[in-house]
């Protein structure tokens, strides 16, 4: 069992880190980017949100070990990726 256990937490670790990898690279991006497209961060934002939810309830009717994971995931996106384009928005607009 703990050894169950251990490759779950490194899935975890994995999904998770994938999904702000992403986050901040577009981040980034949109950083350099013209202050036209600075309303694109929250969409991109709201998208990897949405996607990682639906895969999270798929997973969870189909009962995989990942469900938790892209839950995890979902809400580590919201509650970094909300104040990190505020905060590009911010050094954008000065």
């Amino acid at each position: 069992m703990r050894r169950k256990e251990i490759f779950e937490s490194e899935n975890v670790s994995r999904i998770a880190g994938i999904n702000l990898a992403i986050l901040m690279g577009y981040l980034i991006l949109l950083a350099f980017t013209p202050d036209a497209l600075i309303d694109w961060g929250a969409t991109l934002i709201i998208f990897q949100f949405t996607v990682n939810l639906f895969i999270s309830i798929v997973f969870f009717t189909k009962k995989e070990k990942n469900a938790k994971a892209f839950l995890l995931s979902a809400f580590l996106v919201l509650l970094i990726g909300f104040p990190a384009c505020f905060t590009v928005g911010l050094l954008q607009f000065g």
